[in-house]
């Protein structure tokens, strides 16, 4: 057979013969044995993704709320900014100083409900491996964070001349 003397040079080996004359066959290394979640084992498919999809819209939910919650703290900033320079009193300033922090603590706080989310739901996904539970937590946290705490904010003031402002 040329494959046999090909093989042994190393560069080809033969078709994979389908199981049954039918089925193409797919091997993958199996997971380390204390890596598996076997609670996880003979979960279906569909109630994985099912899991899936209700702990990103969880965070979804989050982040619209975040974004709620920036958006009403800048508008409140924005009035008592106005309302300081109509009347030139330096008590409402005070006010504003205090509020323009209260976007970036809202930002904190939801960051941490939005791990606090995300460990409690990923493991209903029922991943089969420690590994994929794991990974799946980082990539939505990841996300997550980028967007609560880059993106919202990057909306809320789009301009570069805004982000040095007082309270910026």
């Amino acid at each position: 057979r040329c494959w046999e003397l090909a093989d042994a040079q190393g560069c080809c080996r033969p078709p994979v013969p389908p199981f049954r004359g039918e089925y193409p066959l797919k091997v993958r290394r199996a997971p380390n044995p204390l890596d598996l979640n076997w609670e996880s084992a003979g979960t279906k498919l569909w109630v994985q993704r099912c899991w899936r999809l209700i702990s990103i819209c969880a965070m979804l939910i989050i982040l619209l709320a975040s974004f709620i919650i920036c958006l009403y703290f800048k508008k409140q900033h924005s009035e008592m900014k106005r309302a300081a320079v109509n009347d030139k009193t330096n008590k409402v300033e005070i006010g504003s100083f205090f509020l323009s922090y209260l976007p970036a603590m809202g930002v904190v706080i939801l960051n941490v409900i939005l791990a606090e989310v995300c460990v409690a739901l990923t493991p209903m996904e029922k991943p089969l491996t420690r590994t994929q539970l794991k990974s799946s937590n980082m990539i939505k946290l990841t996300v997550a964070r980028c967007v609560n705490t880059g993106l919202i904010q990057y909306a809320l003031k789009p301009h570069p001349r805004q982000w040095y402002e007082s309270g910026g």
